[in-house]
């Protein structure tokens, strides 16, 4: 038999020169391809001389056993410089020649047949899966460059990519950061040519959102396709903690043109999000995006940027845009070449419009453009307009015609209106916003103008055919024009009389919208005005037109009058609001006959005015009763209408945030309308619902839902005092939610309330509170040069976990005999749940006693064996500790502080040795004769009494 033929030396030989070459070519990305096809040559001549004509190297399959030898030697010679590669001692110098012997093998594998190939993979697979980081990183680098160059070849086997896929997912959760990397880096590859993997597409999406290196991050989000189902992940980066990770996310939608995919309300997230001034980096990585990437791709149209963001919706985002675009200097577009310059240029100058005639068609979108623009030339130079008056005149050079097509575009308004043509209505809306807002950017150029637009406003504002969505915009415009603060008081005054006197000539039908158009002026006209109005005497008017109202048959009058009152009351003295104010709208919430949407405005009134006076427990005395806001309040809470909770949660909310009340029975109920089950499927479906107005409506469970998620991280950070408060009002809220499971008439829809869930929401909010406050404080002595310094608290503070546990048995000692034994058994577990092992003997004396002393009793108390279960843990903890008793401590405080003072005493006496008329005897005496004084004052009375009240 003829000895076996090796090729192992053969192949050696053949491609040790091309792995040399390829390392110490200066561009090996250029020349890789030359030397991979260099390769497959002579390993095809090799093959014919060999005498294995037979054997295709290629890709087809071997026929024979020299044929099947031959593929795993040339397997086993790659795979020799693959180990080469990887046993050589990793440096800076060395890391890119490593990296090329890496490339070059996956290049040659994948040309090859499928046996070298899936030989190759088998390796790398292997190799991912050691101990060292340093070789797993490098195994996953060599997963993606082997998948890089097999999407390459048409005839690539997909079961192959598939284990190159199922390989290097687990890396994607390895504990060392620079396997993750890797692994992230190589999983770009498995998109190429419009293929996309499910699976590392997964992977590379929770990379993204949780991987907590940046440089991970980052990584992934460069690897991450970009299509419909990744654009939001990409998005939700821009807000990303870190810096880098942010411009990163914003450098890859410009790089890898996301625009065309992008939604406007993608675009509208994404200039809200890094137009921020908190971050220079991510606002100028945003700024070149949209100058340098949106705008060439709609070929420098502002117009169609807009048209793509939709103005009527993303009105601010497209303002924050467009400022962007405007204010460009030939500095910030130098990356352009000069034509795309030029049509930068010529695509701003060509949108802006030129208002000529009063019935010219006109689009939001040119509109809105326009009055950017106007706006941004006011005070400096713009690289492609001018100043203030030639961009002014250019879009508007007659104001009166800009008044005459902006009520043309009103009736037009009107008309779709009467024909309920809502996208209509929708249009002619935007354009009257912006034509009134255009209007105040042009008219203040010229005195004449003015005057003109100042009486078009005011007679807009007296005609009750303006449309109501018009009116705070027409406001706007009037306090624009008016010289002073007074001047626009004024001309508000003489809009509301000739109202009134129109409603006195026409008939009953219009006299409701006549004086619900007086009141809608005046209320908008006190958000507007500043503190300093409370002084003018024309302010004292208001008052006139709208106390009648507050007894008319109308409730939506009522209700309108009520909220008008609310804000004019910031306004007026405080004796005509405790004499005049008060009382009305007191007897208006204590009235059952009123409706309780104007009780609810009333209550928020007087809300409000208690902020003034710091006072919201001082009695409003109403015919022969008197009630407080804080009454009113607490008796809300108690109701079983969810309206009337969502309006006390609220109050509470303001008045508890701001420091007017603390009160933690208030701080109770809040957590517990949080958690109310009602409430919380009401907001749900709220949240379904298609008018998204709703959310913006007093009594909104969805708005007091995302109130509150802000209040309690919020009040948290405020003070020790707050967070105290609200560790301490969980044995209120264990009371109210006994109250209400006990009830004998549940309200409709009632359900059990999780109250060992609410408790552990206090606590981790509490806990929350703490590590930030500590984290400033730490901060703050750094940055003062204070960090060696300790501030010591003279008396220790309880723990979270045993303020809860006294708090818990506090209630039960108390209220044990009235407890259902299903509520009772979830206390007992609450508390079985608590470890207070790790840090007892830290803890103040005096509370560990009151806590022990608590389950002493309850032991005695109760008799159920779940119960007693319950509370064992924490008894056999609490035995292990002496407690002092309250007597002991206080005669030991007492002696300690009298020792304490003696020596001081005694040290604090002065011998004169320079006297030679006392002898040391005589000292002597006068020491101990002192000793005894100091002595008998600690037995005086005075000293008891002094000694007693400090304890």
């Amino acid at each position: 038999m003829a000895p076996k033929q090796s090729f192992t030396e053969p192949l050696k030989a053949i491609l040790l020169p091309h792995y040399e070459a390829y390392q110490r070519s200066d561009e090996p990305d250029e020349v890789l391809s030359q030397i991979t096809k260099a390769i497959q040559r002579e390993l095809d001549e090799f093959a014919l001389s060999a005498g294995l004509q037979g054997i295709t190297l290629n890709g087809g399959a071997a026929s024979t056993k020299d044929e099947k030898a031959f593929e795993k030697e040339l397997a086993a010679t790659l795979i020799f410089f693959l180990d080469c590669a990887f046993a050589a001692e990793s440096s800076a110098g060395s890391m890119d020649a490593t990296e090329n012997v890496l490339e070059l093998t996956a290049a040659v594998s994948a040309v090859m047949s499928v046996e070298v190939a899936g030989l190759i993979l088998l390796r790398a697979i292997e190799i991912t899966t050691v101990l060292l980081e340093r070789i797993r990183s490098m195994g996953c680098k060599l997963l993606g460059t082997f998948t890089k160059f097999l999407m390459r070849n048409p005839a690539r086997n997909h079961d192959l990519l598939d284990q190159a896929s199922q390989a290097l997912l687990p890396r994607f959760t390895d504990k060392s950061q620079t396997v993750r990397q890797a692994a992230i880096e190589a999983g770009n590859y498995f998109f190429a040519n419009d293929t996309t993997d499910p699976d590392i597409l997964q992977a590379l999406v929770y990379s993204v959102q949780h991987d907590p290196s940046v440089a991970s991050r980052v990584a992934a989000l460069q690897s991450l396709p970009i299509n419909l189902e990744t654009v939001d992940v990409l998005l939700s980066r821009v807000r990303d903690v870190k810096e880098k990770v942010r411009v990163t996310a914003l450098k890859v939608l410009e790089e890898k043109d996301a625009f065309p995919i992008l939604e406007a309300e993608h675009c509208a997230a994404l200039v809200e999000a890094g137009m921020t001034d908190r971050c220079v980096a991510t606002k100028s990585a945003t700024i070149n995006m949209i100058r340098l990437g949106w705008m060439k791709a709609v070929n420098y149209d502002p117009i169609t940027l807009l048209a793509k963001m939709n103005v009527a919706e993303y009105d601010s985002q497209c303002e924050m845009l467009l400022k962007a675009v405007v204010t460009a200097t030939g500095q910030d577009l130098e990356s352009l070449n000069a034509l795309e310059t030029e049509a930068y240029r010529n695509g701003l100058k060509g949108s802006l419009i030129t208002i000529t005639s009063a019935e010219q068609d006109l689009a939001v979108e040119s509109l809105f453009y326009a009055r950017v623009v106007c706006c941004q030339t006011k005070e400096a130079t713009s690289f492609v307009f001018g100043n203030t008056q030639s961009a002014a005149m250019e879009v508007l050079p007659d104001v009166t015609i800009g008044c005459d097509i902006l009520e043309w575009n009103v009736s037009k308004l009107m008309e779709a209106i009467g024909e309920e043509d809502q996208e209509n209505e929708d249009v002619y809306t935007a354009i009257c916003q912006q034509l009134l807002l255009l209007l105040t950017t042009v008219a203040d150029v010229e005195e004449g103008s003015r005057r003109h637009l100042i009486t078009v406003m005011k007679r807009m504002l007296s005609s009750i055919v303006t449309p109501d969505e018009l009116v705070e915009d027409v406001i706007k415009v009037l306090q624009a024009m008016v010289n002073c603060e007074t001047s626009f008081i004024d001309e508000v005054v003489e809009v509301v009389h000739e109202i009134s006197r129109l409603n006195d000539i026409v008939g009953e039908e219009l006299q409701e919208n006549h004086i619900l158009r007086s009141i809608s002026i005046l209320t908008i006209v006190c958000e507007k005005s500043s503190p300093c109005a409370t002084s003018y005497a024309a302010m004292s008017k208001f008052a006139c037109q709208v106390l009648p109202m507050l007894s008319h048959d109308s409730e939506v009058v009522k209700e309108a009058a009520v909220s008008c009152l609310g804000k004019l009351g910031f306004f007026t003295d405080r004796e005509t609001i405790t004499t005049s104010f008060e009382p009305l709208l007191m007897g208006m919430v204590i009235d059952e006959d009123e409706s309780i949407v104007v009780q609810a405005q009333a209550l928020l009134a007087l809300s409000d005015w208690s902020m003034l006076n710091q006072d919201v427990k001082r009695l409003i005395t109403v015919d022969d009763s008197a009630s407080s806001v804080y009454d009113v309040v607490t008796s809300w809470f108690n109701s079983s209408e969810s309206f009337s909770i969502c309006i006390a949660a609220e109050i509470a909310t303001k008045l508890l945030f701001n420091g007017i009340v603390c009160e933690k029975l208030w701080l109770a109920h809040l957590v517990l309308v949080f958690f109310d089950p009602r409430l919380q499927t009401a907001a749900l479906e709220e949240a379904d619902g298609d008018d998204e107005e709703d959310v913006k409506q007093i009594g909104s469970p969805l708005r007091l839902q995302q109130l509150l998620s802000v209040f309690f991280p919020a009040f948290c950070v405020q003070s020790d005092k707050a967070r105290d408060d609200l560790l301490h009002s969980i044995e209120f809220l264990i009371n109210i939610v006994h109250q209400k499971q006990t009830k004998a008439k549940k309200p409709r829809g009632f359900r059990a309330l999780p109250v060992d869930k609410m408790v552990s929401f206090i606590e981790d909010s509490v806990r929350r509170g703490d590590d930030i406050a500590e984290n400033a404080e730490e901060a703050n002595a750094l940055e003062n040069d204070h960090g060696a310094e300790t501030l010591l608290n003279d008396a220790p503070q309880a723990s979270i976990e045993l303020s809860v546990a006294v708090q818990i048995a506090a209630f039960l000692e108390k209220m044990h005999a009235e407890t259902g034994l299903t509520f009772m058994r979830t206390l007992f577990k609450m508390l079985n749940g608590i470890d207070l092992s790790s840090g007892i003997n830290e803890e103040p004396t005096s509370v560990v006693a009151t806590l022990k002393d608590l389950l002493e009793r309850l032991t005695v108390a109760v008799d159920d064996d779940s119960c007693l279960r319950g509370m064992e843990p924490m008894c056999v903890v609490l035995a292990n500790v002496t407690v002092e008793s309250e007597d002991e401590a206080i005669v030991s405080a007492k002696d300690g502080d009298r020792d304490e003072d003696l020596v001081e005493s005694l040290n604090s006496l002065v011998i004169d040795e320079d006297n030679n008329s006392h002898t040391g005897k005589e000292n002597a005496n006068r020491a101990q004769s002192s000793a005894k004084d100091v002595e008998n004052v600690f037995e005086s009375p005075n000293a008891r009494a002094g000694l007693s009240v400090l304890e």
